[in-house]
Parts: structure tokens; C-alpha cells; sequence
């Protein structure tokens, strides 16, 4: 039996991602600063125009936690 991916969890999963992106965009506005943070010119555009289908999850948390931030995860049940 197949189970297909469960597309509120692949919306969720981008959700995530643009919300890493929107943190990490306000840190590599210069080059130098995505230099310093070990990001890619080819990255650091990404990320200025917000193209989440190069990164992972696991990427994007990584970034932000060498740009100095912190990140907080909630969990919830679900809703019924």
C-alpha cells in the first residue's frame, strides 16, 4: 500500500522555509556578510528573492544559527 505525502505537510515544510528565509535575508544584504556566514553568491540571491526550492530545512536552520540567531519550535496536536 502507497501512501501519498500529505500536501498539508508539504505546504507546513514550505511555511518553514520561507519563514528561515525571511530571517536569513536581512543578514546577507551585503556580500560580506554572506561571505562571513559561509553562504554562496548563488545562495545569497536565493534567499534575496526568497526561492526556498534550493534549500532544505536542515540548511536554512543552519544559516540562521551562524548568523547569530536563535530558534524557538511550538508544537501543537492537530486541530480536528
Amino acid at each position: 500500500m502507497h501512501h501519498r505525502p500529505d500536501p498539508s505537510i508539504s505546504s507546513l515544510s514550505e511555511d518553514i522555509k520561507k519563514s528561515l528565509i525571511a530571517e536569513l535575508k536581512q543578514f546577507v544584504s551585503t556580500e560580506n556578510e554572506a561571505i562571513n556566514l559561509g553562504i554562496t553568491a548563488q545562495q545569497r540571491l536565493a534567499i534575496l528573492q526568497q526561492e526556498t526550492s534550493d534549500f532544505t530545512i536542515d540548511k536554512l536552520v543552519d544559516m540562521v544559527l551562524r548568523a547569530g540567531r536563535r530558534i524557538h519550535c511550538t508544537f501543537e496536536p492537530p486541530s480536528l
